[in-house]
């Protein structure tokens, strides 16, 4: 059992701008500013109003300490990058991922023209199932990663361009049927039908938290072959090929088999449901298959991986 415990990891505005301005400008340059109230990321952000990243008081006392999001990441990056790149990635031209990204219509509208232009030019470029996660709240390895990609053009992901009549652009095949004994099937994907061990037909589907076969309780990943031609059994790391590099597999009591990425994503999602949900829980009180309110507090009784739970 594992207390749910993301909250801590979670990046606030102060955090973001302080990590963003230092990286550009080094530790010392924001000595000189002359803060606007008190808070210890108060220089950062009167230089971050200075540069255009902030509108004045924009980021103030009353909501600096707010967790920041994966959109307004984007969005203060690309005010950056429109004045700094010295050959800025045109708008017009990233519209078109708008296809791409499959929780476009999700995202609040003020911040679609920067998340289609941090996703074009390969800055953050969202999840492993084609979401760019703009509501999320945002992680310190994630803003590292995005600032890092904004700062080094060398580390900055490689998007491909969608074609004329490649409709998504994402490279999708046709739905197809996935037997579980079968160790060279393709990779799992959306609509494609899944046969369990017990002859039972599942329809694949992405989640509410956005994960393949989320609640379907199919192991849809176990079997398949490497090309060493050894197989995936619980414990064992994705590869490239599969779109999870390291990933440990893991699977639940009912049978249902993800990544640990995948299922990180499961546990924020469903933790944040059960507080948003049920007001007043009991002790031993469950929400799902995973979770179950002990000690004061909702608690992950999915599998886990402590080795790697970051």
């Amino acid at each position: 059992m594992l207390m749910l415990s993301w909250r801590p990891y979670t990046v606030t505005r102060a955090q973001f701008i302080k990590m963003f301005i230092r990286a550009m400008y080094g530790a010392d340059a924001v000595n000189i500013m002359m803060a606007d109230f008190n808070h210890w990321a108060a220089k950062d952000i009167k230089k971050a109003e200075e540069i255009g990243v902030l509108a004045t008081r924009e980021y103030y006392i009353n909501n600096i300490d707010q967790p920041i999001t994966r959109a307004e990441m984007a969005k203060l990056i690309i005010r950056a990058y429109m004045q700094f790149e010295p050959d800025p990635f045109p708008y017009e031209e990233s519209k078109v991922f708008s296809s791409v990204i499959k929780d476009y219509h999700q995202i609040p509208a003020e911040y679609q023209p920067s998340v289609l232009m941090t996703y074009a030019t390969g800055i953050i470029t969202g999840y492993p199932d084609g979401r760019f996660g703009g509501n999320d709240t945002a992680t310190r390895a994630q803003a590292a990663a995005f600032i890092i990609r904004y700062l080094d053009k060398n580390e900055r992901i490689k998007v491909e361009k969608p074609t004329a009549g490649s409709g998504t652009g994402t490279g999708k095949r046709e739905a197809t049927i996935l037997r579980w004994d079968d160790p060279y099937r393709p990779v799992p994907q959306e609509g494609d039908i899944f046969i369990k061990p017990d002859g039972t037909e599942v329809v694949l589907k992405i989640g509410p938290a956005g994960v393949l076969g989320e609640n379907q309780n199919c192991d849809i990943w176990g079997g398949m072959a490497y090309p060493s031609g050894n197989v995936l059994k619980e414990g064992m790391l994705g590869i490239p090929q599969w779109g999870h590099l390291g990933e440990t597999y893991l699977i639940d009591d009912y049978g249902e088999g993800h990544f640990w990425e995948e299922w990180k994503m499961i546990m924020k999602y469903y933790g944040n449901k059960a507080y948003e949900d049920v007001k007043n829980p009991k002790e031993g009180q469950t929400y799902g298959k995973w979770l179950i309110y002990m000690y004061g507090q909702w608690c992950w009784i999915g599998p886990i991986n402590l080795a790697r739970f970051s």
